[in-house]
């Protein structure tokens, strides 16, 4: 109740219009931009996957190109993506021959697992004591908050 009032007063206080057929009131799951908010944290929409999961193999640059805009969209959710699909983001470039390995395969693989997986994020608690550690390498960066 607490954090309803809150809610409330601020949303007065910066003048937003709620509407109460688009409130989700007391809820314990509410899904928002593809992502499922959790008590606990934020998860990926699990109705979302299912289109990335049973997507046929890439046959051209432009279907691999939209297969990467669709994982990438669930990025904070698989941990080193950009590494695992560094290969894959050659293959989109356009000084690049499009030829399809038997190893590219492994990595939609490996990509579906990781998916199949993907772990509740927590919310941040400023409570608790907490450190940026941030990484690098010449295939993508990434930074973590523990």
């Amino acid at each position: 109740m607490k954090h309803r009032k809150k809610i409330f007063k601020q949303c007065t206080e910066f003048n937003l219009k709620l509407s109460k057929e688009k409130s989700q009131i007391c809820q314990t799951r509410v899904t928002f931009l593809d992502h499922t908010l959790l008590s606990d944290g934020i998860a990926v929409d699990k109705s979302k996957l299912e289109p990335i999961l049973s997507m046929s193999k890439p046959e051209d640059r432009q279907s691999l190109h939209r297969y990467l805009g669709m994982i990438n969209y669930l990025s904070k959710f698989l941990p080193n993506l950009s590494t695992l699909i560094a290969p894959l983001r050659e293959l989109i470039k356009n000084n690049t021959v499009w030829l399809w390995d038997p190893s590219y395969d492994k990595i939609l693989d490996r990509v579906k697992e990781q998916i199949m997986k993907s772990p509740v994020l927590a919310f941040f608690d400023p409570r608790v004591e907490s450190e940026i550690v941030v990484d690098a390498s010449p295939f993508g960066l990434g930074a973590v908050l523990q």
